[in-house]
């Protein structure tokens, strides 16, 4: 009987070994598979914020800031491959972007220049914008109005009006499949020194108060406690 528990004991130790072992393995592997998919996020996107590479992001704030940001830049994704199939956070630079308002007036300024592009009082009219090696070249409505330096900003004057990303789709967490986005504050086109030729950088300027119900609404599960 005691030999039995010994051998039972013995075979345990020798299926935690086994087990502990693989496990080992295992994370070993997804640590390099985690510091592949950063080499290549690197590669494609450039340098982050934080290196102190990215001027054209703007300043890096050292020590404890004096101010309290009311608003927050946030760079929005391109959902679909090269040849065309969806996948939805698949790179922030854009071949294109197509963008109209929901309410209000808004106003196209060319940021280079502070030159004001055209004034957008119809909603849902869809301003196409491709940037090349000669600048920005906008489009309203079908018809082109010019090419211009940039970068361009959408600005409203209708606190209700949402912006609307035409040339993407989102996946909600709850309805149907692949909806095209709506995005509130302002929205910028423009482009960094990590940008490849012939795309474009779609950024949603947008104050906090308006960005974070939002993002509670849209990545919380219905699940969580009030507190989460």
């Amino acid at each position: 009987m005691n030999l039995h528990k010994v051998l039972i004991f013995f075979a345990f130790l020798f299926a935690f070994s086994v087990i502990n072992g693989r496990a080992q393995v295992e994370t070993l592997q997804d640590g390099a598979a985690i510091e592949a998919e950063t080499m290549r996020q690197k590669a494609e996107h450039g340098e982050s914020h934080a290196s102190g590479a990215r001027n054209d992001l703007g300043p890096i704030i050292l020590g404890n800031p004096t101010q309290a940001a009311v608003a927050i830049r946030v760079g929005l994704s391109y959902s679909f491959t090269s040849g065309g199939s969806y996948s939805e956070f698949n790179t922030r630079h854009h071949p294109f972007a197509e963008i109209s308002h929901t309410a209000g007036t808004v106003y196209l300024i060319d940021r280079a220049t502070l030159q004001e592009i055209a004034v957008l009082d119809s909603p849902a009219t869809i301003v196409r914008i491709i940037r090349d090696a000669t600048g920005y070249r906008v489009s309203i409505a079908g018809t082109e109005i010019g090419t211009f330096a940039g970068p361009l900003f959408f600005s409203p004057t209708d606190k209700s009006n949402q912006f609307k990303i035409e040339h993407i789709r989102r996946t909600p967490t709850f309805g149907p499949a692949q909806q095209v986005p709506f995005y509130r504050g302002g929205i910028e086109v423009a482009h960094g020194s990590g940008t490849p030729d012939n795309t474009l950088n779609v950024v949603n300027v947008v104050e906090i108060e308006d960005y974070v119900p939002g993002v509670v609404a849209n990545e919380s599960v219905a699940s969580f406690h009030y507190e989460a």
